[in-house]
């Protein structure tokens, strides 16, 4: 994996490190129900009115299109805890070595990119919700409505005709990158079936990493799903809402000069559920003169260290210090002991 002391610069449209360019990684992330923008008039689910859901699935897709209030690019319109992490989610796989790519699964839009412009609007794929897609029943008994939802979904050009619509489809452009799909329950049931054709696509299945603390059962992909659950919450923080997107965070982080694999992945996380975690409460705070005294001596035994894992290193010694605070001391140390 690429080292962070080499420079980055642009050539061709490709984001290089040193004489490497960055791996590429694909993230599938789940929207959410909050918003900054309140829904756009008619632009809500229980608007639809009709019984049958592939006519309510057109009727849905022509408000979509010919609604004139003005769009938002997605990054800026969901909200809560949950978005807020999703945001970190590229600068940190960047700190690893990585270009990450964020893809969303709306209900409302199906898939679409962090810069895609949608309309506020209001749907979802979780049930007993007045815009849920449950409001319709489906005659096939063995296609539940958010998936046939979905399958729609994938059929339908979308707000952008350039990127792919499904999950298969960035599977297929991009077969050898790692794939993180970072789903809550109800809507890991949705795309399920897109993420079994995903994982026949890609050129390796280590490759394919699922994130849905809780779900313990996958059909066709149990072999990727990553074991965890709410006892996880109390290392990474947060809400129970923004669990999962904590956990592809702290993969990301960690990862450093590792390649991505799932099989390590899984006993890492075998691990820690196995292992209580260290109340962090109990840790003392350091200043940044002794995080660059601990960086310094770290690199005299280990040249090569990334900072991910020195990072873990003082964290699992009792201390404390933020992600960002020491990168940025990492970084001002690093480049002395590699020249």
């Amino acid at each position: 994996m690429l080292m962070l002391k080499h420079q980055v610069f642009l050539e061709d449209g490709q984001i290089h490190v040193g004489n490497h360019m960055k791996r590429k990684i694909n993230i599938i992330v789940t929207c959410t129900k909050r918003k900054h923008l309140p829904p756009t008039p008619g632009l809500r689910l229980r608007d639809i009115c009709t019984e049958d859901m592939d006519e309510g699935f057109a009727a849905w897709v022509q408000r979509l299109s010919t609604s004139k209030s003005k769009s938002i690019v997605a990054r800026e319109l969901y909200a809560g805890d949950h978005w807020t992490v999703v945001k970190t989610l590229e600068k940190v796989a960047s700190l690893s070595g990585l270009e990450a790519f964020i893809w969303i699964c709306s209900a409302g839009y199906g898939l679409i990119a962090l810069n895609t412009k949608i309309k506020p609007y209001s749907a979802t794929f979780s049930p007993n919700d007045a815009d849920s897609v449950y409001k319709w029943s489906t005659p096939d008994s063995n296609k539940s409505p958010n998936r046939l939802w979905w399958q729609f979904h994938t059929e339908w050009p979308g707000p952008d005709v350039l990127q792919p619509r499904s999950i298969k489809d960035i599977a297929a452009k991009y077969p050898d990158s790692p794939m993180l799909v970072v789903a809550s329950q109800p809507y890991l049931k949705a795309i399920l079936e897109d993420v079994r054709m995903a994982s026949r696509t890609l050129h390796d299945i280590e490759l394919l990493c699922v994130i849905s603390a809780g779900t313990n059962s996958l059909p066709g992909i149990e072999s990727n799903l990553l074991p965890c659950n709410a006892t996880l919450q109390a290392e990474v923080g947060g809400s129970l809402n923004s669990l999962n997107a904590r956990l592809a965070r702290t993969i990301l982080s960690e990862l450093g000069e590792n390649i991505f694999k799932f099989s390590n992945l899984k006993a890492q996380f075998n691990t820690r559920i196995a292992t209580p975690p260290r109340d962090k409460s109990k840790r003392k705070i350091i200043k940044d003169s002794e995080v660059q005294s601990f960086v310094l001596a770290a690199l005299k035994e280990d040249p090569r260290a990334s900072w991910t894992r020195l990072l873990s290193k003082l964290r699992e010694s009792g201390l404390a210090c933020s992600q960002e605070r020491f990168t940025s001391v990492f970084k001002q140390v690093e480049p002395r002991n590699h020249t």
